[in-house]
């Protein structure tokens, strides 16, 4: 008998508690995958593919009628959905629906429970994603493969890196950074790797573990006499990459076997692995790169003979000599590029292969609002419906997870819907839904965001919008917090600050709505950290002339900006570092292993790396974010330092890059908790007054440069 229906029912009392017992939930395995909501006798009546697209059907339920799922999910259980007045039918013609980044679990949260784990995977399912890429656990597998080749536990664990720099360990970058792993926090992984795995299954989902492309310690040929193995040429970021044992070497279907039969057996059986072959810029030196790929699959498919190769779509991957020699009928290209270029032929850039549409918007975890989404519903449906098209899905490839709900909700929609999604009429019926009811400043509001945040330019190289120039290291000509994000504004600022005002104009009946909340939060917050890209021209140029009275008032509204942003991000759960810091400390097994997993939690999303990665390799602040706790002890205390010695006539030197690296270690290895915050606290209404008045504030400050550069037709 088929596990799923008890499945599906667990599942609704998961998100509704009592409010469950209103609900008929039935099973009925089907291809193409589909949900199908309707009434009887007064009871809501799920029809559905898979239980986890029960879940999909009541969500959609749900939200026609005035209730959120995600409110339900993330706040107390016990709703009762009201029965449709007409049956609801979605049915998905793509089977891809494809959710998850090689590194979102360092930037989300590596040292998460299950518990959080699961309102992920509720929350995908909800949105009609079947497929999510799971990387918690495969350590054990490398540890089996390591010790069955000559070395011993502690040394195969010292190689392996602690959680919040793993993806890059299993990406071939890197290895045993920020330090190794021990037994205990092994075998937590491994545990809650197999409880991911297991409710993926029990949904009807499927899991898309890490598969085996060759990565080996750099002393591997040493210990193992004849191994080809040759370390990839070029460092990765500053960090030096590990060994690759050439796949073609006798030696390889041996310890792909190993890692194989040892993944099922912590992690349970899948038919999906996802492996990248030289990421980001690894050299192959002698190996044959055509042989490697058909080694590779040749292992993987003898281990799981009916399993599909998943590939990142990014730079240079996968390489193209890979798929020219591999069974593509066996692989899927997760693309990651689908919106950052001009319009391209992914048919003849992919070979024929089967491909899933797919966009990354917010590089390590960074908080900003906004996505590709006006190329995203001009480009889909085109290149879907062209004649010989391999699209066969979408691919949610979010570095942060669920920071930005607009973004998650069109590519799940762009899955099964026929039509093409013409962008505004979507969104005001999306914030309909959203908030439960229409709601005519809500609309407006949303419209104004979208034809700005939400409608970046596709021709810049880059698919998500500028960042936070308050998470970056001062300088008056900084223009990115990260060196991988835009250095220019993705969008008119003002234009998108007069969306706050509008959107609070609607408080007044939507104050009660969770979404509503977070969605002001949200825009408040982006709205206020825009104010940095404003103020630093004002700053510059009083500096530059010595207009003190001009450069303190700037100064004033910098550091009160920045006051404002860290309590707007103290109401939202999501944005508080005080949470992450938590978890990794509660992952330890004594106070001194607590200190070393909160150390590396602060060091992933500041500095990244030692300094050699920080400032050549470029890492520091990549993962900077507008959260609670960062911006007001980190980031206020560098800006207040610089803007200080910056003053005319102070006669300070700049610091070097260098220098503030070495200022903020002091930051990352301090485990003070002193305005960190581990609760959301704060009344976001007035908090979003408050960002209006300072937003009129800076546009006052910033008139004068900008008619000083209308008079001489250039900027100063």
């Amino acid at each position: 008998m088929s596990p799923f229906p008890a499945a599906a029912e667990a599942a609704i009392r998961r998100v509704l508690g009592n409010g469950a017992a209103t609900v008929d939930v039935s099973i009925e395995e089907s291809s193409p995958d589909f949900f199908e909501v309707s009434a009887r006798d007064g009871r809501t009546v799920i029809r559905a593919s898979s239980p986890a697209l029960s879940l999909a059907g009541l969500r959609a339920c749900l939200a026609t009628t005035g209730d959120q799922f995600d409110e339900i999910l993330t706040g107390a259980r016990g709703a009762v959905p009201h029965p449709p007045a007409q049956p609801l039918r979605r049915v998905f013609t793509l089977p891809h629906r494809f959710y998850g980044n090689d590194t979102e679990d360092a930037y989300v949260g590596p040292y998460r429970d299950f518990a959080a784990w699961e309102d992920l995977i509720d929350g995908i399912a909800a949105r009609g994603y079947t497929e999510l890429f799971v990387p918690v656990g495969t350590e054990s597998a490398y540890v089996d493969l390591l010790t069955a080749y000559g070395y011993s536990r502690e040394e195969a664990l010292a190689w392996i890196p602690l959680p919040s720099h793993q993806p890059w360990w299993l990406l071939q970058n890197m290895s045993g950074y920020p330090s190794g792993m021990n037994e205990r926090l092994l075998a937590q992984r491994t545990t809650l790797g197999r409880r991911i795995v297991e409710r993926l299954q029990e949904l009807g989902m499927r899991a898309v573990l890490p598969g085996y492309g060759g990565t080996v310690p750099r002393d591997f040929g040493e210990r193992n006499s004849g191994a080809h193995v040759t370390v990839p040429s070029g460092d990765w970021q500053g960090f030096d990459r590990p060994g690759w044992l050439d796949p073609s070497d006798p030696m390889f279907p041996a310890l792909a076997a190993t890692f194989y039969a040892s993944s099922a057996r912590h992690l349970g059986a899948v038919t999906m692995y996802k492996t990248d072959l030289l990421h980001e810029g690894g050299q192959p030196g002698d190996i044959d790169v055509s042989a490697a790929g058909v080694a590779v699959q040749r292992a993987m498919l003898a281990a799981a003979p009916e399993s599909t190769w998943v590939m990142l779509g990014w730079q240079h991957n996968p390489p193209r000599e890979v798929l020219a020699a591999v069974e593509r009928d066996r692989v899927l290209v997760v693309d990651g590029l689908s919106d950052r270029y001009e319009d391209t032929d992914r048919e003849e850039e992919f070979l024929g292969t089967d491909y899933a549409f797919g966009g990354i918007w917010n590089f390590g975890g960074d908080t900003a609002m906004g996505a590709q989404a006006s190329t995203w519903t001009q480009r889909f449906t085109r290149w879907r419906d062209r004649p010989g098209s391999h699209l066969r899905g979408v691919a949610a490839m979010p570095e942060g997870g669920f920071n930005n709900p607009l973004a998650m909700d069109l590519l799940a929609e762009l899955s099964w819907r026929a039509d093409a999604v013409q962008l505004e009429p979507w969104v005001t019926e999306w914030v309909r839904q959203r908030y439960g009811r229409p709601h005519a400043a809500a609309e407006q509001a949303w419209r104004r965001i979208v034809r700005t945040a939400y409608s970046l330019p596709d021709d810049n190289g880059f698919s998500e919008p500028h960042d936070s120039l308050f998470a970056a290291w001062p300088s008056f000509t900084v223009g990115t917090s990260s060196s991988f994000s835009p250095a220019q504004d993705t969008y008119d600022l003002p234009a998108f600050a007069a969306a706050l005002p509008v959107l609070l104009a609607a408080a007044e009946e939507l104050s009660a709505h969770r979404a509503y909340r977070f969605d002001l939060a949200d825009v408040a917050r982006q709205a206020v950290t825009n104010t940095a890209r404003q103020l630093l021209p004002v700053l510059a140029e009083a500096a530059a002339t010595g207009e003190l009275a001009r450069y303190d008032h700037a100064t004033d509204l910098w550091l009160s900006a920045m006051d404002l942003l860290d309590r707007i991000a103290g109401t939202q759960q999501l944005w508080l570092l005080g949470r992450l810091l938590d978890e990794a400390r509660a992952a330890g097994e004594d106070e001194a292993e607590s200190d070393r997993l909160e150390r590396s939690q602060r060091l992933i999303l500041t500095s990244w790396g030692p300094e050699r990665a920080a400032t050549q390799g470029q890492l520091s602040d990549y993962a900077g974010r507008d959260a609670q706790g960062l911006v007001g002890t980190l980031y206020r205390s560098r800006w207040s330092a610089f803007l200080a010695a910056a003053r005319p006539g102070s006669g300070a030197a700049p610091l070097t890059e260098a220098e503030w690296w070495a200022r903020d270690q002091s930051w990352v290895d301090s485990v003070d908790r002193h305005g960190i915050h581990s609760t959301a606290e704060g009344d976001i209404i007035a908090l979003a007054d408050e960002a209006v008045v300072l937003l009129a504030c800076v546009q006052d400050a910033t008139r004068m440069i900008s008619a000083a550069a209308g008079e001489d037709g250039k900027d100063r």
